[in-house]
């Protein structure tokens, strides 16, 4: 076979559910979305790219991990709430949380998300959700 057929060969496959439901570009673009949300309301929001060590002292969602952020409170530095997602199936589920010693502990399921393409409004009302659970102390 000629390096030409084996170039086509290569470009002609199958996007992935993840590429086609739009799963990949929605995750590439939350620390962006972060960003323009933190540079709107003034709040100490950062996400962080390595996964945790633990999810609820359980290691075997930590590879469905779709995102975490973090919200640094300087009035109560010892509790750091945390807003993460997890991957079941195709769908992306939200949690508050918090974060300590590299380990997430979830606070409640905040819902999830099925339209990709459209679902930075969620992601904004999931970003307003961690920062009344940091204010209410939950």
């Amino acid at each position: 076979m000629s390096v030409t057929g084996t170039k086509q060969m290569v470009s002609k496959r199958d996007p992935l559910w993840e590429e086609k439901s739009g799963l990949l570009a929605f995750l590439s673009g939350i620390e962006r979305e972060v960003e323009r949300f933190r540079h709107s309301l003034g709040f100490n929001l950062r996400v962080l790219p390595p996964a945790p060590e633990g999810i609820d002292n359980r290691k075997d969602h930590i590879r469905d991990m779709g995102f975490l952020i973090i919200r640094d409170n300087p009035l109560m530095p010892e509790r750091r709430y945390c807003l993460f997602s997890i991957l079941k199936g195709k769908l992306l589920h939200g949690y508050i949380g918090y974060y300590d010693n590299g380990n997430v502990y979830t606070l409640r399921e905040l819902g999830y998300i099925a339209e990709f393409k459209r679902a930075e409004l969620t992601l904004w009302d999931w970003l307003r959700a961690l920062l009344k659970a940091s204010c209410d102390k939950i």
